[in-house]
């Protein structure tokens, strides 16, 4: 592993061998780790979703399928912006 360096005041957590970043190695899986996660999440409900539907059919599979077409319709942009309306511009409250 060798020692870790601290030559600049920006990387707070040092430094490898050839000048790598220790900060942005976290960083990078942070947010792969992120993806992956709502990637499994949605694919989880979606899987759940149609199962119920399919498996029940009638009345439960044309709300459901009406439910999913009213989400696949909202754009993405205006419910973000609806959210951060709501909740405010800010991810902590403090």
């Amino acid at each position: 592993m060798g020692s870790m360096l601290l030559d600049a005041p920006h990387r707070y957590q040092g430094q490898r061998g050839l000048l790598e970043d220790i900060g942005r190695e976290w960083g990078s899986f942070l947010q792969l780790a992120a993806g992956m996660l709502a990637a499994a999440i949605a694919m989880g409900l979606g899987v759940t979703i149609g199962l119920v539907s399919g498996y029940v059919g009638g009345a439960v599979d044309q709300v459901l399928m009406r439910l999913m077409d009213i989400m696949l319709a909202f754009p993405y942009l205006l419910l973000a912006m609806i959210v951060v309306a709501i909740l405010g511009p800010s991810i902590s409250k403090g």
